[in-house]
């Protein structure tokens, strides 16, 4: 994987560390959770229930105003954008404090599993995704 794939001409840290397709470990009984990234930092978040596909967005990342921002579509209407407020080489946290739920969401790499919380004030959920051929 080339550092440069996921860099844009303002010189944005994309977070690779998400690159290649993940497996949540810590799903409900019956589902089977996916989150896919290649390596221009696309994604797609799908979870299948007996069979059938019951949710899915698409993930990408978008630099507004010297910022990098969350897209996700796929899950209202319109595009839901996230803000960076905090990242490292091996993790990030963007927020959307209008957004219903969730209003933050961070990702982090924790040895071989990739960990997730989704959360407002009130609720949060976490996700432990490990890396899958």
């Amino acid at each position: 994987m080339s550092f440069s794939y996921c860099t844009d001409n303002k010189n944005h840290e994309y977070p690779n560390f998400l690159i290649g397709k993940w497996k949540r470990v810590n799903d409900k009984p019956n589902q089977q959770t996916f989150e896919i990234w290649n390596s221009v930092l696309k994604g797609t978040g799908y979870t299948i229930s007996e069979g059938n596909k019951i949710f899915e967005e698409q993930l990408e990342f978008e630099p507004i105003q010297d910022t990098l921002h969350l897209k996700v579509t796929g899950v209202n209407e319109v595009a839901t954008y996230f803000k960076f407020t905090n990242q490292t080489n091996s993790s990030f946290t963007c927020e959307n404090l209008k957004n219903d739920f969730p209003k933050k969401i961070k990702y982090w790499l924790k040895n071989d599993t990739l960990k997730a919380l989704i959360s407002s004030e009130e609720f949060a959920i976490s996700f432990s995704f490990v890396s899958v051929q």
